[in-house]
C-alpha cells in the first residue's frame, strides 16, 4: 500500500476545512491529516503549515494555531493570505489573553 504524500494529506485537510458546501466541512477530521502532512514535510512547507494553523484554529486551539500561522508566514514570503491569517490569529490570541 502506498502511503499518501504530505501534499495529498494537506489537500484532503484543506478540502475538509474549506469546502463550499458547509455540510462537507469537518475540522475534527482535518486536524490529524494536517498534523501528519506537517510531519511528513518536516515543517518546511508554508502552505502545509498554514493548513495546520487553520485546522487548529477551527478546533479552538488558538495559541497553537497562532504559532503555526506565524511559522507558515515566515516560510511563505509574498503569500499575503497566509500573512494575513497569521496576523489575525495573533490579534485574536492577544484579545483572548486580556
Amino acid at each position: 500500500m502506498v502511503k499518501p504524500t504530505a501534499d495529498q494529506l494537506n489537500g484532503q485537510a484543506w478540502e475538509l476545512l474549506t469546502a463550499q458546501d458547509e455540510k462537507l466541512r469537518d475540522a475534527k477530521r482535518a486536524l490529524p491529516l494536517a498534523r501528519e502532512a506537517v510531519k511528513l514535510s518536516e515543517e518546511k512547507e508554508g502552505h502545509i503549515l498554514d493548513t495546520l494553523a487553520l485546522a487548529l484554529h477551527e478546533n479552538g486551539e488558538l495559541a497553537e494555531a497562532a504559532r503555526y500561522a506565524k511559522l507558515a508566514a515566515e516560510k511563505s514570503p509574498g503569500r499575503e493570505e497566509i500573512a494575513k491569517r497569521a496576523k489575525d490569529y495573533e490579534e485574536e490570541l492577544a484579545k483572548a489573553k486580556r
